[in-house]
């Protein structure tokens, strides 16, 4: 594996790294804690314009036909800043599963629109009892209709089309494409701890059109699951390298006993302890952005879920070390630690926790 970005990769990273300097900083965005959870264009508009959107996107649908390495610099970035947008569920989850298995009028309608940041897509699997299983659901589609519940959708509360599993009257486990504000349709967004939007749907026979073949839907979620795992990875590195940087600078400036608090030997090797587990987490997601795609399911697996495992263990150790060597300030709302911290919680357990994922790896490794 080759582990030097390419001068468009580290532009991208550059460009990326700028836009959520000045835009997307902590202290300006403290406000949305308590605000609705309303999009503003605005902050959508200047993430399309840097291309972010179209990266994954193949050329023939106005993309750029890139890889995941290719995308990994701006989501690193962006994990390192207050980006709460849905870039992952959109650019990533959505533009894939459309991309894998829309019908050829599907994708020529939707996917230049994703690639041009004018539509935001949220994925809807989860349901009250589902845990960390796609096949466990039971919402029904009927007659070109949807009915039933959805919550913790992906990306959910400024989605403008939702991807639905729901089971055909025969049982298969299907998905839907299904238009925010449409028939019976009923949204209820919120954020997560780390401003993340999210959203629960409820179905009264909303209209629906199906997306891919009849009971294609459980291969199809495990590979945009797997997917999106390795995308929340590279926003994962971001939020630890955030982490270990304040608090560095936290030790550099901060005194106690007449010297700084960085002139104590025990402190500094926890700062390099954090280093350690952020690049461990590193050059797992560069593994994870390798195998993505890979299209042998028990090799994605296993690369993907030790990436989940090794990215969970990393985080919370950095985010627990940020806020212990703060004090009670790292846990205020007017400083960046206690984000960063409940960020890497939240990614910790979207899309399966370190159990769930190292009973995955144990069973793709025929344990």
């Amino acid at each position: 594996m080759n582990f030097e970005r390419t001068e468009e990769q580290r532009l991208l990273a550059e460009s990326a790294g700028r836009l959520a300097r000045d835009r997307f900083a902590y202290l300006d965005r403290i406000g949305q804690f308590t605000g609705n959870v309303d999009a503003v264009a605005e902050d959508w508009d200047a993430i399309a314009a840097l291309g972010i959107c179209a990266i994954l996107i193949p050329e023939v649908h106005g993309g750029l036909g890139g890889c995941f390495h290719d995308i990994a610099p701006a989501l690193e970035a962006f994990g390192a800043a207050a980006v709460f947008e849905p870039v992952t569920a959109t650019a990533v989850v959505g533009a894939g599963l459309i991309d894998a298995l829309g019908s050829p009028a599907q994708k020529d309608a939707l996917l230049p629109r994703i690639a041009a940041g004018d539509l935001r897509i949220g994925l809807a699997t989860a349901e009250r009892h589902s845990r960390y299983r796609f096949d466990h659901v039971d919402t029904r589609h009927a007659d070109g209709r949807l009915t039933g519940a959805k919550t913790l959708v992906f990306g959910g509360a400024t989605a403008e089309l939702f991807v639905i599993s729901a089971r055909d009257e025969d049982g298969a486990l299907s998905l839907f494409l299904v238009e925010r504000g449409g028939d019976g349709v009923v949204v209820q967004p919120y954020r997560n701890i780390d401003l993340s939007g999210a959203c629960d749907l409820t179905l009264d026979a909303a209209p629906a059109q199906r997306l891919g073949p009849a009971g294609s839907a459980v291969v199809a979620l495990e590979q945009a699951a797997d997917r999106a795992i390795a995308a929340l990875a590279w926003e994962a590195v971001g939020a630890m390298t955030a982490l270990h940087e304040i608090t560095l600078e936290h030790l550099k400036t901060r005194h106690a006993f007449g010297k700084p608090l960085g002139g104590f030997q025990v402190l500094q090797h926890r700062i390099v302890d954090m280093v350690t587990a952020t690049e461990l987490a590193r050059s797992m997601a560069m593994r994870a952005a390798d195998r993505a795609d890979s299209p042998d399911p028990e090799e994605r697996a296993r690369a993907i879920s030790a990436t989940k495992v090794q990215i969970g263990r990393s985080g919370r150790f950095v985010g627990e070390q940020a806020v212990q060597l703060h004090g009670a300030i790292g846990i205020t709302i007017e400083h960046p630690v206690g984000y960063f911290h409940k960020k890497l919680a939240v990614i910790d357990r979207l899309f399966g926790d370190v159990e769930h994922h190292l009973a995955r790896y144990a069973a793709a490794s025929g344990y």
